[in-house]
């Protein structure tokens, strides 16, 4: 299964994702929860003007007392609705009725006074905007629909006779306050729906957390890969006879993983990209096949049978030989076929929650490494920088003494490289498309342009890979070695030795230099539990040697932590 498939598997539907329907939560979140500041902004801008207006005109005695009758009315109200809750009877809220006071003390200055109002006339989008934010759209257009009667009806019967120009810009200001209030109602809407999306989503999370872990507890296995693997052998054993059997996981563009294996220590039949491989047909085509094969204790019969994931896509084989006089009948056939359908679904919701657990790790690991590059990274060459000015001053001034400055610069270059070495740690993580081997050859690579080191490596890996959890494992323990020898004093030469016969492999790391490890340091190491062993042994003089074997049956069952099929990046 593909990276698609695995979004597929872990995304909301289209109706309760925000992201699938059109725009994310985040950013919606983020634009909403700076409205009503701008709001305040906008109110206490309108105030200003009108009242800037008014003077200008020569009309401070109407237009500053209303202004500010009117902004007290606005803050009684915000207030108000800041200590209720928003949901209570919003249609009779006091504070609608506080804006609709505002409302109509605006709309009786300017009807009475219309040619000496006409700083008033931006302060009508006031109680517009805060009765579509508090009542919604239907009675701000209500509200401003009945200002435009009571403004004209005062004008003509009450009020100074105004101009034709004077009743248009009061005309203008009405359509603009409606608009405002249509707006209001709408980011108010919108600042509802965010307040109610999100314990929508957290009871969501919650009700399939509380289902995940149901589901897990009547597993048999519960989410452990390995031990859905080997209960998949053991069933098969009780009803079939066979002398060795393996499950085998990944897709066609990705090497076997062995995750279970009997009747041998290693796996027995050549990979899969191995022309003339007896697994060859299966893992490309997802078709069961019984074949003869020549093996290494002679003539053999090998069952293949696709392990399918819930969507019917292969996600790996089930393998089973005996002698060539023994071979597999229709009803063999059937029975193993019919005990991947039952255990198979097992093991796809196993890697699925392991890459799950994987991916998680990968973004927080990216994360703390564009942290330390952005943070402490950028202030050491900051740092670097003023040694090197005062270098040069230095240089300039006394040239004919030792500059003290050298060392120091020589010492922060040092911690630098360590740096960046780590950074680039973080980023480089053992992945489907990316095996063991090939992560060390890149990390020796870059380890040997920062070091002055000769550095030797001899790689022996077959077409089957370790499980994801196993390679990472071994991976920082290399990583544990490499930086012991990196910081050993009088260190002249690395050696690497790997080899990889799935599911065995061994790792041996030598270098010349006065190490600080001990055999206790890896007592309690996690490959233990793998059924390997770490010794660390002295070499005469100076030097150590790490060796870690790998049998290939663990201790007890390790735990699911990453993926062994899916590729996320």
């Amino acid at each position: 299964m593909g990276h698609d498939a695995f979004r597929r598997r872990f995304n909301y539907h289209a109706g309760g994702n925000p992201q699938t329907a059109g725009y994310d939560v985040s950013t919606r979140g983020g634009l909403v929860a700076d409205t009503a500041r701008q709001r305040r902004v906008l109110v206490l801008f309108l105030i200003v003007v009108g009242v800037g207006v008014g003077i200008l005109e020569g009309f401070t005695e109407v237009v500053v007392p209303t202004a500010a009758a009117l902004l007290a009315l606005d803050l009684l109200a915000a207030a108000w609705v800041a200590r209720s809750h928003p949901r209570v009877m919003p249609h009779v809220h006091p504070a609608i009725a506080l804006e609709l006071a505002g409302a109509g003390l605006i709309a009786a200055v300017i009807g009475y006074n219309m040619p000496a109002a006409h700083g008033l006339l931006p302060m009508l989008l006031i109680p517009a905007l805060r009765i579509g934010e508090y009542a919604g759209r239907a009675l701000a257009s209500w509200t401003v629909a009945c200002l435009f009667p009571l403004i004209f009806i005062l004008d003509r019967f009450v009020g100074t006779q105004s101009s034709q120009t004077d009743r248009t810009s009061t005309l203008l200001w009405l359509v603009i306050a409606l608009i405002t209030g249509l707006v209001g109602a709408r980011v108010a809407t919108m600042e509802r729906d965010q307040e109610e999306s999100t314990p929508r989503a957290a009871q969501e999370a919650a009700a399939l957390l509380r289902r995940l872990d149901t589901l897990a507890g009547s597993m048999d296995a519960g989410f452990d890969v390995p031990a859905s693997a080997e209960m998949m052998l053991e069933a098969l054993r009780q009803e079939i006879t066979l002398r060795r059997s393996a499950v085998l996981v990944g897709t066609s563009d990705h090497p076997a993983v062995p995750l279970a294996l009997r009747g041998s220590d290693r796996v027995p039949w050549p990979g899969p990209e191995v022309e003339g491989s007896p697994l060859q047909h299966t893992w490309s085509t997802g078709e069961a096949i019984v074949e003869a094969w020549q093996g290494d204790t002679g003539s053999r019969t090998v069952l293949t049978v696709a392990i399918r994931d819930t969507d019917g896509q292969s996600i790996g084989v089930l393998v089973a030989d005996r002698e060539g006089s023994l071979p597999f009948n229709r009803h063999d056939v059937a029975v193993v076929e019919d005990i991947v359908h039952q255990h198979g679904p097992n093991l796809d919701v196993a890697l699925s929650f392991a890459a799950l657990r994987e991916h998680a790790g990968m973004e927080e690991r990216e994360r703390l490494a564009r942290e330390m590059h952005d943070g402490i990274a950028q202030e050491l060459v900051a740092f670097g920088y003023q040694i090197d000015m005062v270098r040069r001053q230095y240089a300039e001034n006394l040239p004919h003494l030792p500059n003290p400055m050298d060392g120091l610069r020589t010492d922060l270059t040092h911690v630098l490289s360590g740096l960046r070495l780590r950074i680039a740690d973080l980023r480089v993580a053992v992945r489907p498309d990316q095996g063991l081997g090939a992560v060390i050859s890149s990390r020796l690579q870059r380890f040997g342009t920062s070091s002055d080191l000769s550095i030797a490596l001899r790689l022996n890996e077959t077409g089957f890979r370790l499980p994801a959890h196993t390679e990472t494992l071994l991976y920082r323990l290399f990583l544990k070695v490499l930086d012991d020898a990196r910081h050993a004093p009088g260190a002249t030469a690395l050696d690497v030795n790997l080899s990889v016969t799935a599911p065995q492999a061994f790792l041996r790391i030598t270098h010349d230099g006065a190490s600080e490890l001990h055999q206790r340091i890896f007592q309690d190491h996690p490959i233990n539990d793998l059924g390997g062993q770490v010794i660390v042994d002295r070499l005469p003089g100076t030097g150590v040697v790490v060796q870690v074997a790998l049998h290939g049956t663990p201790r007890r069952a390790p735990q699911p932590l990453t993926n062994e099929r899916m590729p996320l990046r």
